[in-house]
């Protein structure tokens, strides 16, 4: 719901303003619960919205399918709002951006466990796409130049065997931090989240609609 209601705000035009002191309230049609169940019972399709500085009141209608009419109103706090909107969503550049950069701290710390140093570059560039070049000082003594070289390929092997899950691990945490999830490659909305970030903001909106029901 968290998301509905902030996908709702941003599509109205211009509110009109409201005072602080109006208090929002469920105005359920009267009536008796009907007996039947309508499978297709219309929509109303009123939604609008008025603001102060703090706080957003929402007011629409439904038809619920018992046929039954419900006009509700709530408040939303405006930061709220805010934050509930830029915490979801994501820009493929920002979240290439992040994922590389984490990529390389990752890769950095294997090169500089293996005692690599500067002998030893990997660039990671798009969408988490890496190339890598070594380069070993002349005048290297035998054994050093020798140990470098098992380190390199150690290096590459890991690259090519341990890299792909943490770029998999990396990627989930950065979408899961933007509202979603990724499963197999498949991006979805991590609704659990929503919830329970959207429970304290929309308190007020799930009392009106609890009342409406009665």
């Amino acid at each position: 719901m968290a998301w509905l209601v902030a996908g709702g705000l941003s599509l109205l035009e211009r509110p009109r303003e409201m005072a602080e002191t109006d208090a929002p309230g469920p105005a359920p049609d009267p009536g008796t619960l009907p007996e039947s169940w309508k499978s297709n019972p219309g929509a109303l399709r009123e939604f609008s919205r008025a603001e102060t500085d703090r706080r957003y009141r929402l007011t629409f209608g439904f038809i619920d399918y018992h046929g039954r009419t419900h006009r509700v109103s709530c408040l939303v706090d405006r930061e709220a709002h805010t934050a509930e909107r830029a915490g979801f969503g994501y820009e493929p550049e920002a979240v290439n951006a992040e994922l590389n950069a984490e990529l390389t701290r990752l890769v950095d710390a294997e090169i500089a466990a293996r005692r690599l140093g500067s002998w030893f570059r990997v660039e990671f560039y798009g969408a988490g796409g890496h190339r890598w070049s070594w380069n070993l000082p002349e005048g290297m003594g035998e054994s050093d130049s020798k140990r470098a070289l098992a380190g390199i390929e150690e290096l590459k092997a890991w690259l090519d065997r341990e890299l792909p899950a943490h770029d998999e691990r990396i990627r989930a945490g950065i979408y899961k931090r933007r509202g979603l999830l990724l499963k197999e490659r498949t991006l979805s909305i991590d609704y659990e989240r929503l919830i329970r970030d959207g429970t304290a903001p929309l308190s007020d909106c799930y009392r009106a609609l609890a009342a409406s029901g009665r």
